[in-house]
């Protein structure tokens, strides 16, 4: 688990970016079936927590079912 930047939200498709050892990531995941778990706002939001495979960095989620790191304090 890491930091992670909000980019953008693209037909609302959360973009965002992260480093893991150096490398720089960018990523995008459909969150329409979450909507329900997800914050109002969600286009406010700057610092986000990413989750990624440690073997496979690439692959990361922002929000799941049980777990979001979209961040709602301010």
């Amino acid at each position: 688990m890491g930091d992670a930047n909000l980019l953008d939200i693209w037909d609302g498709l959360p973009v965002y970016s992260y480093a893991v050892c150096g490398a720089e990531y960018a990523a995008s995941q459909d969150v329409s079936g979450l909507k329900p778990f997800l914050p109002d706002g969600i286009a406010s939001l700057v610092a986000i927590c990413v989750k990624y495979g440690p073997r496979n960095p690439a692959n990361s989620i922002v929000p799941a079912e049980e777990w979001s790191g979209l961040r709602t304090d301010r």
